[in-house]
């Protein structure tokens, strides 16, 4: 097996089982515990698993959500990349689809002088940032309130059921991974972004590059139901590579 397939494994087998142990992966390999120190050693770094005495269990953050204040501080650089290069694919007259998140909050930001467009979203913070606008006309779907600020529940759903099509659904998710697929923390947030992906024609993630091999508590879809991935130039390329193997366009962006 390659180190890679085998590290991959190793992943999927931590959050099955919540912790494993050096030994028994180093048995189950058929390789030697300082191989497997090794991998463990790498997936560390690129955030996939924590190290403790013995084995490896799920990081903290990938079990906890961050409140949205903790979201907004971390890797501002990164998201605004991103979200600038998304708010370009956002046209005149066009009707596009907003997540919440603080990434898609930055794309707001960037589009507020669009003309002619319609603007659909499950996000308090992004309604807010456009609001003012006259060129847009903004909708904010209805439903129950998290404290990420996204509506979410059956009267979200319901709002959502009567819109038929979009150009450009814009998605913030927590984690996206060639094995686990597209991925949040709430899972009443995940079917209502199931949903706004099938009124879609085209589904474009927008995620900084700590989000790209990671995977969290609540699956979206599969990585086959979106069209195109904007994350920033230093996600990891094997991952990226995998990614496009599986049919996903990505987009890498350098930051300014």
């Amino acid at each position: 097996m390659l180190p890679d397939d085998r590290r991959r494994e190793i992943v999927q087998k931590v959050r099955s089982t919540s912790f494993l142990s050096i030994v028994d992966l180093s048995h189950e390999f058929g390789v030697s515990e300082m191989t497997i120190r090794r991998d463990l050693d790498w997936l560390e770094h690129m955030g996939r698993v924590r190290r403790v005495r013995g084995g490896a269990v799920i990081p903290d953050d990938q079990l906890q959500e961050l409140s949205y204040a903790e979201k907004q501080l971390a890797g501002v650089e990164r998201k605004s990349a991103v979200a600038r290069r998304a708010a370009e694919m956002i046209n005149p007259g066009d009707a596009v689809l907003l997540t919440t998140g603080t990434t898609i909050r930055l794309i707001a930001q960037h589009i507020e002088t669009v003309d002619r467009l319609i603007v659909v979203t499950n996000g308090v913070d992004i309604a807010y940032e456009l609001a003012p606008c006259q060129s847009i006309r903004t909708t904010l779907i209805g439903g129950d309130v998290r404290r990420s600020y996204a509506i979410v529940g059956l009267g979200a759903e319901k709002d959502l059921a009567g819109i038929h099509y979009v150009n450009k659904l814009f998605m913030g998710v927590d984690g996206i991974s060639s094995l686990h697929g597209l991925t949040t923390h709430h899972p009443m947030e995940a079917r209502l972004y199931s949903q706004m992906m099938s009124i879609a024609d085209e589904v474009i993630v927008v995620a900084d590059s700590s989000k790209v091999g990671r995977s969290t508590f609540s699956f979206i879809s599969d990585i086959s139901s979106a069209n195109l991935l904007v994350t920033n130039a230093d996600a990891d390329p094997e991952e990226c590579q995998r990614l496009r193997d599986s049919g996903l366009e990505v987009e890498l962006v350098a930051l300014s």
